[in-house]
C-alpha cells in the first residue's frame, strides 16, 4: 500500500472529527458561530460528509490497487 493512501485516510479522519466537533459545539466551536446556528450545522455537516466520502474513496483505491483498468491499460491496435 502506498503512503499516499494512508495520508489521505488520515486527512479524511481529521475532516470528519472537525465536522463532528463543530456539530456538537465542543471546544467552544459554538463561539465561532455565535448567532448563526444554521451556518454551524451546514458547515459541520459538509465537513462530516466530505470526510466520510474521502475516506471511502481512499479505501476503494486500496482495494483496487494493482488491478488494471481495461480501457486505459489496453494496448493500441
Amino acid at each position: 500500500m502506498k503512503v499516499h493512501t494512508y495520508f489521505t485516510i488520515g486527512i479524511s479522519l481529521i475532516f470528519l472529527v472537525m465536522g463532528i466537533l463543530i456539530l456538537t459545539g465542543a471546544y467552544n466551536t459554538a463561539e465561532l458561530f455565535k448567532g448563526n446556528e444554521s451556518f454551524r450545522w451546514i458547515f459541520g455537516g459538509i465537513l462530516v460528509i466530505y470526510g466520510v466520502f474521502r475516506a471511502y474513496n481512499a479505501y476503494l483505491k486500496m482495494q483496487n490497487q494493482g488491478k488494471k483498468l481495461r480501457y486505459y491499460d489496453r494496448e493500441e491496435e
